[in-house]
């Protein structure tokens, strides 16, 4: 048995922050080549020339970051512990918890809707199923990951509830006493 499980995420950023990163590509690349000939290769160092070339390095690197950015969750079983992680170009970083704060698994329905349109307004809504790691009183929690359709949702959750030995139950918030309600 695997003693670490990886669910990836996938990519941070969307479709046309993407998009728009890599058009800010191509002016990113002119300066790093045009300055970067002028400074290395034929000498002239001038200071708007070294700032420009400095510029097309920033540049770059968030574009790296945009484009090769991940997320997702690393789970060591052998150690407990678990870690929400962003990962960039092979460097992954993200703080480990405890997996003793986190008695259950559970799945609840996330459901996003909107308005489109000024004069005939149409009403869109989106569902989708997160999995969530949660501690007893289902108050302090964390979604590990999303599906769009529930039979997806709760297969995978039946996998890493054998792996995790985490019991896989329904989300039901316990109450607040009254000394800590608003």
């Amino acid at each position: 048995m695997n003693n670490q499980i990886i669910i990836n995420n996938g990519l941070v950023f969307g479709i046309p922050a993407r998009i728009y990163t890599l058009l800010l590509f191509i002016p990113s690349a002119f300066l790093m080549l045009l300055y970067g000939y002028a400074f290395f290769i034929s000498g002239e160092e001038t200071k708007m020339g070294i700032f420009l070339f400095l510029c097309g390095i920033l540049v770059s690197g968030i574009i790296i970051f945009v484009l090769f950015t991940s997320e997702g969750i690393q789970v060591n079983i052998e150690n407990k512990t678990f870690r929400p992680y962003l990962k960039t170009i092979g460097y992954t970083r993200g703080k480990w918890l405890s997996l003793g704060l986190f008695n259950y698994l559970s799945i609840i329905e996330s459901r996003k809707s909107g308005r489109i349109g000024r004069v005939t307004t149409v009403g869109v809504s989106e569902t989708s199923y997160n999995l969530i790691i949660m501690d007893k009183t289902h108050r302090n929690k964390k979604i590990l990951k999303n599906f769009d359709t529930f039979s997806s949702a709760k297969l995978f959750a039946d996998q890493l509830s054998k792996q995790t030995e985490l019991p896989l139950v329904k989300y039901a918030p316990k109450r607040l006493s009254n000394s800590t309600r608003r």
